[in-house]
């Protein structure tokens, strides 16, 4: 049946997108047995290093051979069957992602504390810093009753009980000290929480912090949820390069072991939830979305913990007027304008690894596992 409008054209699309995901997950064993294969996701087919508008199932692998030159168990299959459908499949290589971890710019000190700006997570006793990141939104625990938290990246929280700072010392933070054994959190200029929570495996986690408001600068207070789906335009706001807008290339992407153990080097309690656990080759991170910046990087270092929204009002309709005209369903312009105002800085995920493109993880992932609702 052919659909009637634009929003249950992007119902089917996630139905179509998760399909592909449920098919490649039960082929988890069998891919990850093949040679180089890095992991896998839904994206578009790439033709000489050049994206097309077809959604295929990527295989990624850490470097590309040729089928000739690879042992027959080695090869990946043409296609995969999705529902009793064939859906083609893409060999692309997997990017060099890496933690957005490093600061570059700096942020300004907010009291109550806004999202999108400069934060840092260390422990009670050390003047040793790591790096600046980014206040990503508050939260709350539907078992604790107004309860308010910060999230942020797991890598950038780094371990339960360290304290958190608003600016990194990078940004303006310089004076923080490490608190006397008997000090409380108000002894302590710079500190505005602790770290509670680590989602292991999952790249998130949460700080108990006071005097925070969810206006994001830049972009104002998240309105909702949203799943992401492919084609999506969405923007965020981070510590280093503020505002940037993007568009979602790829959905439900699972990486492997070897490339998290190289991404994660120095943080391996974010998959294995201890520090001095080194990460397993069988260990994975799923249900990671691949954004594409426009008119340059989506984010860079000092990004990671970033909420991704979904875009501003201009960039969503430009996009459903796109799907209304590629898919002939002849929605009139007031309705476009309707549904987009109704998506505009809804929730899609949080900035965690990157490289030419980002990686985010998806906020439902970061929502349930650690039992969190974001606050709007």
């Amino acid at each position: 049946m052919p659909v009637k409008n634009i929003e249950k054209f992007l119902q089917q699309q996630r139905q179509f997108e998760a399909g592909v995901a449920k098919a490649l997950s039960k082929m988890k064993t069998k891919l990850f047995s093949k040679a180089n294969v890095a992991g896998y996701g839904v994206g578009y087919k790439t033709i000489k290093k050049k994206t097309t508008g077809k959604i295929v199932a990527v295989i990624f692998v850490s470097k590309k051979v040729a089928p000739a030159h690879l042992k027959p168990k080695d090869r990946i299959p043409k296609f995969i069957l999705v529902k009793n459908k064939r859906v083609p499949t893409d060999v692309q290589k997997l990017p060099k992602y890496s933690l957005l971890g490093n600061p570059v710019y700096h942020q300004k000190a907010y009291r109550p504390i806004k999202m999108g700006t400069s934060i840092e997570a260390l422990p009670h006793d050390t003047t040793n810093y790591d790096t600046s990141a980014t206040s990503g939104a508050v939260v709350t625990d539907p078992a604790v009753p107004d309860s308010r938290y910060m999230l942020s990246a797991g890598h950038v929280l780094n371990l339960v009980g360290y304290d958190v700072i608003q600016q990194g010392h990078n940004d303006g933070g310089e004076n923080y000290i490490p608190p006397p054994p008997a000090a409380g959190p108000t002894d302590i200029k710079q500190r505005v929480g602790g770290v509670v929570k680590l989602a292991v495996g999952v790249d998130a986690g949460i700080a108990e912090c006071s005097r925070m408001v969810t206006e994001i600068v830049g972009l104002g207070s998240p309105t909702g949820t949203e799943i992401a789906a492919m084609g999506m335009r969405v923007q965020k706001a981070g510590r280093t390069t503020g505002v940037t807008k993007g568009v979602i290339v790829g959905t439900y992407y699972t990486i492997k072991g070897p490339e998290l153990g190289r991404m994660y080097a120095g943080h391996p309690q974010v998959i294995t939830g201890d520090p001095t656990i080194p990460i397993p080759a069988d260990a994975t991170m799923d249900h990671l979305v691949r954004i594409r910046g426009v008119g340059g990087h989506f984010a860079m270092g000092g990004d990671s913990g970033s909420l991704v929204l979904a875009g501003d009002l201009q960039a969503l309709k430009d996009w459903y007027n796109k799907i209304n005209a590629d898919e002939h369903l002849g929605v009139d312009q007031a309705k476009i304008d309707a549904f987009a105002a109704k998506v505009v800085n809804k929730a899609i995920g949080m900035v965690i690894i990157g490289a030419d493109d980002v990686a985010a993880v998806e906020l439902w992932h970061v929502k349930t596992a650690l039992g969190i609702e974001l606050v709007v």
